[in-house]
């Protein structure tokens, strides 16, 4: 890992990149290939960094996560465009991927999302973005609780859209949003983690790993009244079921032995959880 990041670093002008196939199968083509390539860049410095710590290698830690920074660093002076609180070209995939990198000043970050969010919805809720930008862009939006979007994201029936493909006959997802390419590309099916965790609720605390410590916090969104979702740890099986009944959700939680979570539900106050089923219910606001 580090053989290649300190490749990619060879390679970099001014702590970025430039090159690469840009953000594949965007439908917006205005999204520099240096974005895309120097958030990868990032990513990788950023990861490496993070599994360094973990590992104890403090030296590693210490000196990636200072590449990452400096990249970060580098990556905003160029594209930020502070008059109109964006990034680049002002493309969906510019600002996800400057979100999810983190390196949106604290000042201008509910501005940059909401220049985001305002792109989606004057689109019809139409995503334009490519393979690269996507799953940052599920990422940030749920990170910011935006669930109400990606709910019109995933509802959406006229292309380009995932409904279209259906409309389509496509029986698993395509390589383009025009249904095109690969007939079994599993690249725009970046939303499935949003399904998998965020409707579900299904995750792991930041700071843990093998999912000793979960936060089970399920996004209730949209005209939907029900979900149930199932998720094999190293410990077991973590389940949850909710539905609405009335102005009421109803959550059921199982959680193996030696795991414990923190539930979050619909506004109330944060509770603890063991090992067993239990059961949680909130008024809806």
């Amino acid at each position: 890992m580090r053989g290649y990041v300190d490749y990619l670093s060879s390679l970099a002008k001014g702590n970025l990149l430039d090159y690469g196939l840009g953000d594949w199968a965007t439908i917006n083509a205005t999204t520099p290939a240096g974005v895309t390539a120097s958030y990868g860049y990032f990513k990788c410095a950023d990861t490496l960094s993070r599994i360094a710590a973990v590992l104890d290698n403090d030296t590693d830690a210490t000196r990636y996560g200072q590449l990452a920074q400096t990249i970060g660093e580098a990556f905003h002076a160029k594209y930020f465009d502070a008059a109109n609180h964006t990034y680049a070209t002002g493309s969906q995939a510019s600002d996800a991927l400057a979100l999810d990198m983190g390196v949106v000043p604290a000042a201008e970050h509910d501005a940059v999302l909401g220049h985001l969010v305002a792109n989606l919805q004057g689109n019809g809720y139409h995503l334009n973005i490519g393979e690269i930008g996507l799953p940052a862009l599920f990422d940030v939006l749920t990170a910011a609780g935006r669930h109400d979007v990606i709910y019109q994201i995933a509802t959406q029936t006229t292309a380009p859209s995932y409904g279209a493909m259906l409309d389509r006959g496509a029986t698993s997802l395509t390589e383009f949003w025009d249904g095109t390419g690969s007939q079994n590309h599993f690249m725009l099916g970046a939303i499935d983690k949003w399904f998998t965790s965020a409707l579900t609720g299904i995750g792991q605390a930041d700071d843990d790993a093998g999912f000793a410590e979960l936060v089970i916090a399920p996004a209730i969104v949209g005209d939907l009244t029900f979900v149930r979702g199932r998720y094999e740890t190293p410990r077991g099986p973590v389940t949850t079921e909710w539905r609405r009944i009335g102005d009421d959700v109803v959550l059921d939680v199982g959680l193996p032995v030696g795991a414990t979570a923190l539930i979050r539900l619909a506004g109330q106050p944060d509770q603890r959880a063991g090992s067993g089923t239990h059961r949680f219910r909130a008024t809806l606001r």
